[in-house]
C-alpha cells in the first residue's frame, strides 16, 4: 500500500479541525467528513476572508470501489 499527501481543494474555505471517517452513503466504501470550526475564528486576527462561516462540514465521498 503506498500512499501520497493530498490538500482538498477546499481548504482555503474553513478551519477545518475535525474529521470523522465512515460509511455515510451507505454504499461499503469509507468516507471522511471534515468539520469547519471558522465561524469561532471570525473576529481573531488573521481571519481569512474568504473562509465560509456557513458551511459546518463537507462530506469526502470515496469513489475508489470498482464498477463506479
Amino acid at each position: 500500500m503506498t500512499f501520497e499527501p493530498q490538500t482538498p481543494k477546499i481548504h482555503h474555505l474553513g478551519r477545518w479541525l475535525t474529521m470523522d471517517v465512515g460509511d455515510f452513503e451507505g454504499d461499503g466504501d469509507l468516507d471522511i467528513v471534515l468539520g469547519n470550526y471558522s465561524r469561532q475564528f471570525i473576529h481573531q486576527q488573521g481571519l481569512q476572508k474568504n473562509w465560509n462561516t456557513k458551511k459546518p462540514f463537507i462530506l469526502l465521498e470515496n469513489n475508489t470501489r470498482e464498477g463506479k
